[in-house]
């Protein structure tokens, strides 16, 4: 989830013409140094492509998703049980997933469904599908996918059943540290 496609674009524009501003007012005399503007530009309009890039990634589906995923764990309402440990996991009532050490492994209808309901407490459509979700996380690299679909099969020790999940990539939760 990185920059909104047109944003570079835009900045390096916007800079190209605060530099030809920059070089007009020094051949007319208005200005001797244009190179403290020309810094401060660049860090104003730098500073300010990270802020609107935060407020798209927010605003975006998959964006929404994981700040409330990390809003219901540091809440208590979802659960993510741990599996480094090695022993066995006892379900629990909130348990929208398991981590281990490489992934997370989201309980698709748990976590989705946890979400859902936690936008449509607040007012707030969340207007994305589970595939939809799926597939954009996958199209940046966030879930693995199998060859049957977003979810795959993981054993889960301590239950009787392998557990069809979302293999989500632990070096992109941190959404999901509490």
């Amino acid at each position: 989830m990185g920059t909104h496609g047109r944003q570079p674009e835009a900045v390096a524009w916007l800079l190209v013409g605060f530099d030809m501003v920059l070089r007009y007012w020094k051949e007319a005399g208005a200005l001797d140094d244009p190179l403290p503007l020309w810094t401060q530009a660049q860090e104003v309009l730098f500073e300010h492509s990270k802020t609107q890039q935060q407020t798209i990634r927010d605003e975006e589906p998959v964006g929404m998703f994981l700040n409330a995923l990390n809003e219901l764990r540091m809440s208590g309402e979802a659960v993510v049980l741990d599996l480094t440990g090695g022993g066995s996991v006892r379900p629990q009532e909130n348990c929208v997933g398991y981590e281990d050490a490489t992934y997370t492994y989201l309980l698709p209808g748990s976590s989705f469904g946890a979400v859902q309901e936690h936008f449509r407490r607040q007012g707030t459509p969340f207007l994305v599908s589970r595939p939809q979700l799926w597939k954009r996380m996958a199209d940046v690299g966030m879930i693995e996918v199998g060859s049957e679909g977003a979810s795959r099969m993981k054993h889960i020790p301590g239950l009787p059943n392998s557990q069809r999940v979302i293999w989500f990539k632990r070096q992109f939760t941190g959404a999901f540290e509490v």
